[in-house]
């Protein structure tokens, strides 16, 4: 192994740590070709192994301090010297490692869009590992809370936070849940560097992407929020039900133009994937006729026929009591994109407001058109802001038949299983290890430990 003796005099220092959301330390490495990145490994493994003494935050620290993160890369996310070896020996070894996260192209600059899905995925309890563990996200989601207690007496942080909660389906319950925890993962993708140039928005999701995009302010989000669930619920009843299904287009009208009880398509995922809204009855013989047939089919919990001609007289309404209260009545301008799924296209300046919601809860969502939209704009990176995925099998076959995508990076922001935040931590750095411009420098805490740096007989960069 070359090594040389450092110019550097030698000082004692309290450094900082690096820390990924899970508490892990991230050891970057990075090369100017795969090959070298494995020389680069290799250098690091004899010199970790060789110096027991030294932990991995400062090789970490030693790694950020002396090296450019070039377009080969590969993160190891380690609690310990032993993790940061097996890590090491398998990139060595071209093997797959729990610890290790690399990239399969080059990084490249990205362009990063947040999508916010709409309801139906829902569950008391969803955000209290984030709201626990990460301040970013407490801290917008007290805020978000607040601004749902002034203006309708409702609590969301009942739902997000009580696991023991008894489920309930009302959209005056649902949705500002729902529309706080979005604002609240966007608060906390923000807080680990990742910043959007896009927002993307399905059905009731397009409120959150309105708002943290900058095209409507908190206030009258929270008012669009409170407006549309409350007249929601007044439709809402056990008449009504929502499915998503995994099949074509053509094959779910089909289904429908079969079906004796009234039904309409709703929403276009995907060419593969589809929602239909209408009588429960009718739904749920759909429903059973696809499962039946070896086709995913499921019910959501969605009580009232959402993006269907009789939402028409409902959005009216929406629209009417909207347009009272709004603070701004058109979208404002902002740097950051917000495509929706109302129209399949971009929420330009100067849009109206009241009638933009009413469009967006009587309309066939096309969230097809609108991930088309963002790849025509170059975003070339989705992150779901969700408990769990519902969008990400959607956005990749949407993009999988657009122009050459492949180096498209999709993920999400956690599953509901999690009982920590390894989840988001392996989204973020597959995101970070890809995006050329992505700032280490966001991952940076304060450390008490004193030590002597830079560290002797550091290996060279490869």
């Amino acid at each position: 192994m070359h090594t040389r003796s450092s110019p550097w005099p030698r000082v004692s220092k309290v450094i900082p740590s690096y820390r990924l959301p899970n508490g892990a330390t991230p050891v970057l490495l990075s090369a100017d070709t795969a090959d070298l990145l494995l020389d680069e490994a290799a250098g690091l493994l004899s010199y970790a192994a060789a110096h027991p003494g030294v932990a991995p935050d400062q090789i970490a620290e030693m790694l950020f301090r002396t090296r450019i993160a070039r377009r080969h890369r590969a993160l190891a996310m380690v609690t310990s010297r032993d993790d940061l070896l097996s890590a090491l020996r398998a990139l060595v070894d071209r093997r797959e490692h729990p610890s290790l996260i690399r990239t399969n192209t080059t990084a490249v600059t990205r362009k990063v869009a947040y999508v916010f899905p709409g309801q139906g995925n829902q569950r008391p309890g969803m955000g209290r590992l984030f709201y626990e563990s990460i301040p970013a996200f407490r801290a917008e989601a007290d805020r978000c809370t607040e601004a749902f207690q002034m203006q309708f007496g409702v609590c969301p942080l009942n739902y997000l936070l009580d696991e023991q909660l008894t489920a309930d389906d009302s959209a005056l319950t649902v949705q500002p849940a729902l529309f706080t925890q979005m604002a609240a993962l966007a608060a906390t993708w923000r807080s680990f560097g990742v910043t959007p140039n896009a927002t993307i928005g399905h059905s009731q999701g397009e409120i959150s992407a309105a708002y943290v995009s900058g095209k409507i302010i908190l206030a009258d989000a929270v008012l669009v929020v409170g407006i549309r669930a409350h007249l929601a619920d007044k439709l809402a009843s056990d008449d009504y039900s929502m499915a998503v299904v995994a099949a074509d287009r053509d094959t779910c009208e089909d289904s429908i133009a079969r079906c004796s009880g009234w039904a309409q398509l709703s929403v276009v995922n995907s060419p593969g994937v589809h929602c239909i809204s209408g009588e429960r009855a009718a739904v749920q013989v759909i429903v059973d006729a696809f499962v039946d047939n070896g086709t995913f089919a499921r019910v959501i919990p969605v009580q009232y026929p959402a993006h269907t001609s009789l939402m028409h007289d409902l959005s009216a309404d929406v629209r009417a009591t909207v347009q009272r209260r709004l603070q701004n009545l058109v979208f404002v301008d902002s740097e950051i994109d917000c495509i929706g799924a109302t129209l399949g296209g971009s929420v330009d300046q100067g849009l109206p407001v009241d009638q933009y919601w009413s469009w967006n809860l009587r309309n066939t969502v096309r969230f097809d058109k609108a991930i088309a939209e963002a790849v025509r704009r170059n975003v070339d990176a989705f992150v779901e802001l969700a408990e769990h995925p519902t969008l990400l099998l959607a956005i990749q076959e949407n993009i999988a038949g657009l122009r050459d995508t492949s180096s498209a990076v999709v993920v999400g922001s956690s599953e509901r299983t999690a009982t920590d935040l390894t989840e988001l931590t392996r989204n973020l750095a597959t995101l970070a290890v890809h995006d050329l411009d992505y700032s280490w420098e966001c991952l940076r805490t304060g450390s008490d430990e004193t030590v002597e740096l830079p560290l002797r007989a550091f290996p060279n960069t490869r």
